[in-house]
């Protein structure tokens, strides 16, 4: 989140210097991202990174996003290290037909973040959206209650109203004049027209599946009573043994059943048979001789001696050499190789 919003501020202050603005300088940007450098020289704690995430997604207008990070516990009137708030890079998203980045400024004040929240220099985001002429913005923090006749306390705006800074915009070709015309209209509309809703009720917290337990053993189970229906039993085996312990007079109660046949143990089902490499993908010496080297390995797992493992190692090399064309004297000569690789002839 730190590095989107430095890439933004600094595509903005690119934009600002080519269109000759005085309110923003490269040499801000600079500063900025040495402050923002320097926060990221340590680990971030989670209240922080989670104001990253609410400011990120004020500046995108992404509603849904805000509410489910306040709803997670973000302070909507919480800044970063450079001293930037939601409420501000809400009103400094957007253009001058964006409604997203209204409604965002509008929950955030619902939240309790104060209209007229100011920067370090005094700047408030009724400012920001008056001189990028975003309109809608413009109008809900009025209606809200933000003070369209405050002044920045220090830095290029210090000492202007909200009704300078939109004509400076106009001046500094960061909007039009139609532009400017509808930003005014907006900031004469009458303060506080609008109160603050409360915020929406939490929404109601879903308790978790309760995890079924083995009737037997008390591991988690997956199964149950094909019958009762009412206990659960984590393999077959455990079901089998609480059956006969008792669980079958319970089970055949219900239908007026006193006892009941005993379930036949099952036995479980074999692995299945491991498939070996046939060595299909080598030359077929090497196939034999790997053959060969197999052999002898189960040879030597069942306890059997170097001299039968080296008879079976021949004839499986053998049988591995003819069954990939090999001759016969080709086939001999790799079965004594496979001999003479276990023995150690």
């Amino acid at each position: 989140d730190i590095e989107r919003c430095a890439a933004l501020y600094t595509c903005h202050i690119e934009k600002a210097s080519t269109r000759g603005s005085r309110v923003h300088s490269n040499e801000a940007a600079r500063n900025m991202s040495e402050q923002i450098n320097k926060s990221q020289a340590k680990p971030m704690r989670r209240d922080e990174a989670t104001t990253k995430s609410l400011i990120s997604a004020c500046y995108a207008g992404d509603l849904e996003r805000v509410v489910a990070l306040i709803g997670d516990g973000a302070d909507p009137s919480a800044t970063d290290v450079v001293g930037w708030f939601p409420l501000y890079q809400a009103a400094c998203g957007g253009d001058s037909h964006s409604e997203d980045h209204a409604k965002v400024i509008a929950t955030l004040i619902d939240h309790g973040v104060h209209p007229d929240q100011r920067t370090p220099n005094g700047e408030t985001a009724l400012m920001a959206a008056a001189y990028r002429g975003h309109a809608p913005c413009v109008a809900i923090l009025v209606m809200k209650g933000a003070d369209a006749h405050t002044t920045a306390s220090s830095g290029p705006w210090e000492g202007r109203d909200c009704f300078w800074i939109a004509r400076a915009g106009v001046e500094q070709k960061v909007i039009k004049q139609e532009e400017l015309d509808v930003v005014l209209a907006a900031l004469k509309l009458e303060r506080g027209a609008v109160a603050p809703q409360a915020p929406p009720p939490p929404a109601p917290v879903k308790e978790p599946p309760k995890e079924e337990m083995c009737a037997y053993c008390g591991d988690a189970a997956s199964r149950r009573c094909s019958r009762c229906k009412k206990v659960w039993y984590c393999s077959v085996l455990c079901q089998q043994e609480h059956y006969k312990k008792g669980h079958r007079s319970k089970c055949w109660a219900a239908k007026g059943v006193k006892a009941a046949p005993l379930l036949k143990p099952q036995k479980p089902a074999p692995p299945p048979p491991v498939e070996e490499d046939d060595f299909s993908g080598l030359p077929p010496h090497e196939a034999a001789a790997r053959a060969g080297e197999r052999a002898a390995q189960k040879v030597f797992e069942r306890g059997g001696g170097v001299e039968a493992a080296a008879t079976e190692a021949g004839r499986a090399a053998s049988l591995a050499a003819m069954a990939r064309g090999l001759s016969i004297t080709d086939a001999a000569a790799a079965s004594r190789e496979a001999c003479a690789a276990v023995t150690g002839d």
